[in-house]
């Protein structure tokens, strides 16, 4: 049986996988689930069609392909799990354009920020990962919300608040930094398994591989506050009090 909060796959992979576009990449389940009766993959929460067995391989890899993969097993009583999550970015000859408002720096890319993987943008500021997993971050840092952890694992996604910044590691943690007087950027310390995070004006939500989400923050108007019972989520978005 396998659990949604424990490692899944082979060794041979982390728990993040840069591919460029055009290439391939195999992923393999360990080989504890064959007993299961029935083996799916899902991509961002959802089921890919016709597509079955302990080993998913992509061929020809394009940007859609890009996201967090995993395993659900119906075993031969007919109990359903879905294991951790392995993320997978793709790499394209890429170019960072911004607009708009650049009072503060916020939309002027500088020329070292290439082959970008993702962008944020908060109020004052924004957010780039870049091939490789690393952070980077221009305009407003009056908050440090630019003033980026050193030594940061392997970054898969980047989430910019109004004055705070939020990165998910490939490890299916997440680090925040910036503005702190409503805790927004106290990230629980048991957090785990996370495949997506959003950060608003005062609060930070964050997405997990079972489908259920966390929130923390300014409880001004109950926006950090997760109705009870929610599940089966497949995507998240902070607003500025929402």
């Amino acid at each position: 049986v396998c659990s949604s909060d424990l490692p899944f796959f082979s060794a041979t992979l982390t728990g993040a996988y840069e591919v460029a576009a055009g290439e391939a990449i195999t992923l393999t389940a360990v080989d504890t689930v064959t007993a299961a009766a029935n083996l799916r993959w899902k991509l961002n929460g959802r089921l890919i069609p016709n597509v079955t067995g302990r080993i998913l391989t992509l061929t020809n890899v394009k940007p859609s392909d890009a996201g967090w993969y995993q395993l659900q097993t119906t075993g031969t009583t007919g109990g359903v799990s879905v294991s951790a999550a392995v993320f997978v970015q793709v790499r394209v000859p890429s170019q960072t354009i911004a607009w708009g408002s650049n009072t503060l720096g916020q939309a002027t890319v500088p020329a070292t920020v290439t082959d970008v993987l993702q962008v944020s943008a908060g109020y004052g500021h924004t957010l780039a990962v870049r091939s490789g997993g690393v952070v980077a971050g221009f305009g407003s840092n009056a908050s440090k919300q630019l003033t980026i952890p050193t030594g940061l694992p392997r970054v898969v996604q980047v989430a910019a608040g109004y004055s705070h910044s939020v990165a998910l590691l490939g490890d299916g943690t997440a680090v925040a930094w910036g503005e702190t007087t409503a805790l927004q950027n106290l990230v629980p310390s048991s957090l785990s398994g996370v495949v997506a995070v959003a950060a608003g004006r005062v609060h930070t939500l964050a997405l997990k591989s079972n489908g259920t989400v966390v929130g923390w923050g300014e409880p001004g108007y109950g926006q950090e506050i997760v109705p009870n019972g929610l599940s089966g989520v497949v995507a998240i978005a902070a607003g500025s009090d929402h």
